[in-house]
């Protein structure tokens, strides 16, 4: 009944609330076809709304399509006129998608660059666009970046890992050691993290504590 109620609204005022609204009653419902339909019919009709393309998006992404979603992410995080958007929330969502892509792509790591210059003191900024940096094959050029996302709030633990990450693929195994038992601590449900702390302890000689 709200969907048919929804769809009568959109029907007869097509409006930017009404098209959103109806978006997210699908996703909610799962109906991820029909969910994209209306977004996408959304952001062709009303090209500067954020919220409509985060709707596209995460229809997309959760139908496994990371790239489409990427590509409708990008479009929230930037509402017109070459300017971010002041909203972290569609940053946040971009980078969910880009941890789930393949493919390093230089468009998202440059939205991530300009809004960490935007935002200079938001560590997971700082961190984003460490990450990018690095996936991007610059490994020493990100470690400033995600040396000032910890400075600037040392219990991110998605910065510890990643500097593990690199001191491990630089054969620092006791650095990747002391970053991923700090990642652990500052979130003891991170998973990935205890596994690649399982790793460096074999790498650093330490087997005992590899296998506990």
């Amino acid at each position: 009944a709200a969907v048919q109620y929804l769809a009568r609204a959109v029907e007869l005022e097509p409006s930017e609330a009404h098209l959103f609204d109806l978006g997210y009653r699908f996703l909610h419902l799962w109906m991820l076809n029909e969910a994209v339909e209306v977004f996408g019919r959304g952001t062709e009709r009303f090209p500067r709304s954020a919220r409509l393309w985060m709707g596209l998006g995460s229809g997309y992404f959760a139908q496994a399509k990371t790239e489409e979603a990427i590509d409708a992410y990008l479009r929230s995080t930037d509402r017109g006129a070459g300017q971010p958007s002041d909203d972290p929330r569609p940053y946040r969502f971009l980078a969910s998608a880009y941890l789930a892509s393949k493919t390093p792509r230089a468009d998202v790591a440059a939205r991530f660059r300009r809004y960490r210059l935007a935002r200079p003191r938001d560590a997971w900024a700082n961190f984003f666009d460490g990450y990018c940096v690095a996936r991007g094959g610059a490994p020493e050029q990100a470690l400033p970046l995600l040396r000032r996302a910890l400075a600037l709030d040392p219990g991110l633990a998605e910065a510890h890992f990643e500097l593990g990450n690199i001191y491990a693929r630089q054969g620092r195994h006791q650095e990747a050691l002391a970053a991923y038992e700090a990642a652990v601590a500052a979130n003891p449900e991170y998973q990935e993290a205890y596994y690649r702390l399982g790793l460096a302890y074999a790498r650093a000689g330490q087997q005992a504590q590899a296998e506990t």
